[in-house]
């Protein structure tokens, strides 16, 4: 795990840097705020965020320790993935971004391009109260200003946004048909779990299992072993089912669609509400068949889904 790299730039954009660390190259993403205190500087020390996910390894790095934890707190709400974390640190600094959270200005947290209000709304919401341990006072804060720089990083970042998503709604009943290979998490399924769950976000398999006020997972087993899970919130009158996964071996076999039924039957008698890719067709057809349906809405709810 890293904590912080400290080299030479070998490579500076508003968007990544490449540091040589003892004669290797590390690319890091970056944020404008980052670039723009060290753009000026050979040497440089980016403390990091490490992601392993099965496509690849990401650095993010920021210049200082309380920006890396303005974008951890970003990450951990539900449909603030990295890019647009690094969107929102692009254009405003760390200090400004506090006072925004503290006096709940949605408004003005929404000028951040391909940022909806709802968003702006829940990240607010999820985020007040969790400033105080940075170390920052707020600033004022005005409407972000267009120039050379700013605008190249928000365009760089734009291009690596996800596609358009669409809202869907549980709003029909469908019958439940219990499926044996669906069960409730077991301590003895941990290791399995873990080494299914997605690892590129916030919420990793142990972040959820540590928070069962939040989380309830059920899992799919095949020949006696986890072949995917389904992470679904339970604390609210309206939930999502966060994360469903099946491996790769195991698709095309109805796990996704059992270990959907299961979540909608777990949730009753409440609301759940979820965005996918708007291009997703399998996707949107496995939700509609077990009573979603499509509706309008802005970007704040994302389900992550790999079936």
């Amino acid at each position: 795990m890293y904590e912080y790299l400290s080299g030479t730039i070998s490579e500076l954009a508003p968007t990544h840097a490449v540091l040589d660390v003892g004669g290797g190259g590390d690319f890091l993403q970056i944020s404008l705020q980052t670039y723009s205190e060290i753009e000026h500087s050979d040497r440089v020390k980016l403390f990091v965020h490490y992601v392993v996910r099965e496509d690849a390894q990401l650095l993010y790095g920021f210049a200082s320790k309380a920006e890396r934890e303005l974008f951890r707190h970003l990450i951990s709400v539900s449909g603030v993935g990295g890019n647009t974390a690094r969107m929102i640190l692009s254009t405003y600094s760390p200090r400004e971004l506090q006072g925004i959270i503290a006096t709940e200005n949605a408004v003005l947290l929404k000028n951040v391009k391909g940022l909806g209000l709802k968003t702006a709304q829940k990240i607010i919401v999820e985020l007040s109260g969790k400033m105080a341990g940075l170390g920052l006072t707020g600033d004022t804060v005005t409407a972000p200003v267009a120039g050379g720089d700013y605008e190249e990083a928000l365009a760089a970042l734009g291009a690596e946004f996800e596609p358009e998503q669409q809202k869907l709604v549980l709003c029909r009943a469908v019958p439940y048909v219990p499926d044996a290979r669906i069960v409730p998490y077991r301590p003895e399924y941990r290791a399995q779990y873990l080494a299914l769950h997605t690892v590129d976000r916030y919420w990793t398999g142990e972040k959820v299992l540590a928070a069962p006020e939040v989380f309830r997972v059920l899992l799919a087993l095949e020949a006696g072993e986890a072949a995917g899970y389904i992470d679904l919130t339970h604390n609210s009158t309206e939930n999502e089912p966060y994360d469903l996964f099946v491996r790769e071996k195991s698709r095309r076999r109805g796990l996704g669609r059992a270990l959907l039924a299961a979540a909608v039957q777990e949730n009753r008698p409440n609301g759940m509400t979820l965005l996918v890719d708007i291009d997703n067709e399998a996707a949107i057809a496995l939700y509609e068949a077990q009573g979603f349906e499509r509706a309008d809405g802005e970007n704040n709810i994302t389900a992550h889904i790999c079936l």
